[in-house]
């Protein structure tokens, strides 16, 4: 039996390749999440695909009366926890033959161009260092500067991870597919664990901070996951997890709209995406795991939510205080150097979001304008027809009027040269005059 040997800070851990399982995860592998191999389909350990069956779900809460949402989710009344009753089983998950389980090898490179239409690993590898990379790392050192010993699980190609070991942070990744193992290790020269969290030999409360980013909706079961996650913890530990991000809304709304969610929950992503939690069920998971203190940052995606959680009252670090702690290690400059374009960047795409919102606005009251002239155009015409048909109507009433008008005159001239007829023929005669 192949025994694959990690390490991190000097504690060595022993892993079967063979018992290696699967509890999904990436870091910066793409968005939107990954697909099953075919609508209604799943993979077998041979790679064959048949008909996928529904289940009855039970949410991470413990609630087995879900009411209906979609046709592939139910909705927990009980946490607002959408679940889904096409996902994958824990058997599916598993990565026991990297060439043909599902998130083996094959997930990382052809499944992402061909299926997704995104950048590979190898591809990703590059553009998450100055995207998502850094807006994590900013965001994570605002709670806890190093020294800190973080675990990343999900870490994909290792570039977080990379970025974490570049300005002062032990920092160690997880995956569960030894070719994506292999790959970090040897693109970012990191140390990597092989294997679920759960089969890690770790010592309780060793570590500062366990990223999780994109990892969560795809376990099979959450709570047990970060149970275990937690008891690794410190007591001032912090959990860090990004996620699908449910807002309650009904799926007829979410159609309606055409809300970008449902790219999160539709067809195959549904058999991956097993449990979409809403911030309210994230905070009652992080409550019931002990983690009494919750803060959402700004997310890198306007779905997700981005969380971080403690035992321990959570207190933000001065944005002042970054570049002190980037500046004691020689990629630190550089990495300051990243994260002040970055800022630049994102200046530019607030702005640009804002300019974006005055056309929309603009462009609204255009339209009312627009709609209001075609208005009183539309009356226009209605008042000139109406003074045409009064015109059409008033002219005959004209000519007649016209037409009387003349005959009176008419007969007015008759009836004074009558009275002059007469006149002349009533005037007496004048008197002769006799001859002499």
């Amino acid at each position: 039996m192949r025994i694959l040997k990690t390490q991190i800070d000097g504690e060595a851990a022993r892993l079967p390749a063979e018992e290696v399982g699967r509890a999904p995860s990436r870091a910066g592998a793409g968005r939107p999440p990954r697909t099953a191999p075919g609508p209604g389909k799943y993979r077998t350990s041979t790679g064959a695909s048949h008909a996928r069956p529904r289940m009855r779900p039970v949410c991470w809460c413990g609630e087995n009366d879900l009411g209906p949402y979609s046709e592939e989710y139910r909705l927990c009344d009980h946490c607002s926890t959408l679940v889904s009753c096409v996902g994958l089983t824990p058997e599916e998950i598993a990565v026991e033959d990297d060439e043909n389980d599902f998130y083996g090898k094959d997930y990382w490179l052809t499944h992402q161009t061909e299926e997704l239409g995104h950048a590979n690993i190898v591809e990703r590898a590059r553009i998450d260092l100055h995207e998502r990379c850094l807006h994590w790392l900013r965001a994570f050192a605002s709670y806890r500067l190093p020294p800190a010993r973080v675990l990343e699980i999900g870490c994909a190609h290792g570039g977080f991870v990379a970025l974490l070991r570049s300005v002062g942070y032990d920092a160690t990744g997880l995956e569960l597919s030894p070719w994506v193992v292999d790959f970090a290790r040897s693109t970012f020269k990191v140390p990597v664990l092989l294997g679920p969290v759960e089969q890690q030999d770790l010592r309780e409360r060793s570590l500062d901070a366990i990223v999780l980013n994109d990892v969560v909706e795809h376990l099979a079961d959450p709570f047990a996951t970060l149970e275990c996650c937690a008891r690794l913890l410190k007591d001032d530990g912090l959990l860090v997890v990004q996620m699908p991000c449910f807002d309650g809304a009904s799926y007829a709304d979410l159609v309606a709209r055409d809300d970008i969610f449902l790219r999160l929950m539709q067809g195959k992503v549904a058999e991956q995406h097993l449990n979409l939690f809403s911030k309210g069920a994230a905070r009652l998971l992080f409550e019931r795991l002990g983690f009494t203190e919750v803060h959402f940052e700004r997310p890198m995606f306007p779905y997700d939510m981005f969380c971080f959680a403690s035992r321990r009252p959570l207190v933000r670090q001065p944005a002042d205080d970054l570049p002190d702690f980037l500046g004691k290690t020689a990629t630190g400059h550089v990495v300051r150097a990243l994260l002040d374009l970055y800022a630049q960047f994102e200046h530019c795409e607030a702005d640009r979001a804002d300019r974006l919102d005055m056309i929309h606005v603009l462009h609204a009251s255009l339209e009312v304008s627009e709609a209001d002239r075609a208005d009183r155009l539309e009356q226009i015409h209605e008042l000139t027809a109406t003074i045409r048909g009064l015109q059409e109507a008033r002219n005959p009433l004209h000519f007649l009027a016209r037409h009387a008008e003349w005959m009176v005159q008419r007969l007015f001239r008759r009836v004074k040269r009558l009275l002059r007829f007469g006149r002349a023929f009533n005037r007496p005669a004048p008197p002769r005059r006799d001859r002499a």
